[in-house]
């Protein structure tokens, strides 16, 4: 998403780019606006052909001075936002821990809900309950979304001409319980750590 009219201060100079063909040139932006500031080095665009989506830009929107949790952007999974490792492994449980944890009434009556005796409840629970479960709950990804659905993001994510864009996703399809956000752009990442560092979150944007 790129800047629109006087949205982001002064474009000095304004930037061309195709992601298909032959044509190749550089250009150095500069983006200057009261809070945020980014520059771009010498992007190269499709020389001889090569297919380059994107500027690169160097994101200066400053951390906040006391770092409490930190928000990974993946750039392996297209910008999606972790709090904690992206590459976390669903762990082990038992019955016990499992229904405890995510299916608490459960517990009362283990025949009619789960077809268990009381004492099965110590027998590790299958994978594939588990992942369920702690992927809408307690994944990486899941904690991002919930963190960052429940602050007021501000009008640069939320107005109709927003800049930033963050994709948010809760079940994109039948069968799929995936729940996550990501980050479209760079522009929107300094974005985003300026308006968490506006409500004194103490979270810090960091690439992984």
């Amino acid at each position: 998403m790129w800047p629109k009219g006087n949205q982001l201060g002064s474009l000095i100079p304004m930037l061309h780019f195709k992601e298909t063909g032959h044509e190749h040139f550089t250009k150095t932006i500069f983006v200057i606006n009261r809070r945020c500031c980014w520059r771009v080095y010498s992007s190269l665009f499709l020389h001889s052909g090569a297919r380059v989506s994107r500027p690169i830009w160097r994101t200066l929107a400053e951390a906040p001075k006391l770092v409490v949790d930190e928000l990974i952007i993946c750039t392996e999974r297209d910008g999606e936002l972790n709090l904690g490792d992206p590459w976390e492994q669903v762990p082990d449980m038992s019955w016990r821990e499992m229904l405890t944890r995510y299916q608490p009434e459960g517990l009362d009556n283990l025949e009619a809900h789960w077809d268990l005796t009381e004492s099965q409840l110590d027998d590790e629970a299958p994978w594939d309950w588990v992942v369920d479960f702690w992927c809408r709950a307690d994944s990486p990804n899941a904690r991002a979304y919930r963190l960052l659905n429940n602050l007021d993001l501000g009008p640069n994510f939320t107005e109709p001409d927003a800049i930033g864009e963050l994709v948010f996703t809760d079940g994109p399809c039948p069968g799929n319980d995936y729940l996550g956000v990501a980050v479209e752009d760079e522009i929107s990442a300094s974005l985003l750590q300026q308006r968490l560092n506006d409500l004194n979150t103490g979270i810090k944007l960091v690439y992984g």
